[in-house]
Order: C-alpha cells, then sequence, then structure tokens
C-alpha cells in the first residue's frame, strides 16, 4: 500500500511540476503595438483626452 501512495505521489508530483512548466512556455497576452487614434476603438478613450491626460505619463 505504501508504493502506491508513493507512486502516486510521483506521479501527481510530475504532472503538476510539467503544467507549471507548461504555463511558463505559453504566451498568455497577446501584446500588439497600437497608433494613438486607436485608443477609442481599443479603449473608448478619445485622442483630445488621451493627449491631455495620458500622453506625456
Amino acid at each position: 500500500m505504501d508504493s502506491l501512495i508513493s507512486a502516486l505521489s510521483k506521479l501527481f508530483t510530475q504532472a503538476y511540476e510539467q503544467g507549471i512548466a507548461d504555463g511558463r512556455s505559453q504566451q498568455a497576452v497577446d501584446h500588439k503595438m497600437i497608433g494613438r487614434k486607436d485608443f477609442y476603438s481599443e479603449f473608448g478613450i478619445k485622442v483630445d483626452t488621451f493627449d491631455k491626460h495620458y500622453r506625456d505619463k
């Protein structure tokens, strides 16, 4: 019985470590460059608002 528990423990540990490794190798967020005029279509921020409040940040 102890060998079964030990084998299952080892199997679960390997599966967990493989899941962590797989998660690290996958990109979680897609990145893309947008121009200032695309802020409204992407975020609902008008170009003037962007220029007044966010441009120099």
